[in-house]
């Protein structure tokens, strides 16, 4: 199982190259050369685009709901 971004707060820094490789290798996926400095772009993007949803804390008294009804 491919382990989540880990947060930039607990971690100091997000390795987004190593995490690219990593879930290629898991995933069976080849990066050709010349566009994996993209890719890694992309995914520094989705860092800086999800760090906010990730920082945010959640209360443990929380519940989640058992059924969802629109």
């Amino acid at each position: 199982m491919v382990s989540p971004l880990p947060s930039a707060e607990s971690s100091g820094s997000v390795n987004v190259e190593a995490y690219v490789d990593q879930t290629a290798a898991l995933l069976g996926l080849r990066i050709p050369p010349e566009i994996r400095a993209s890719v890694i772009e992309n995914f520094e993007q989705v860092v800086a685009i999800a760090q906010p949803v990730l920082d945010f804390e959640m209360l443990d008294s929380l519940e989640l709901a058992p059924t969802f009804e629109p």
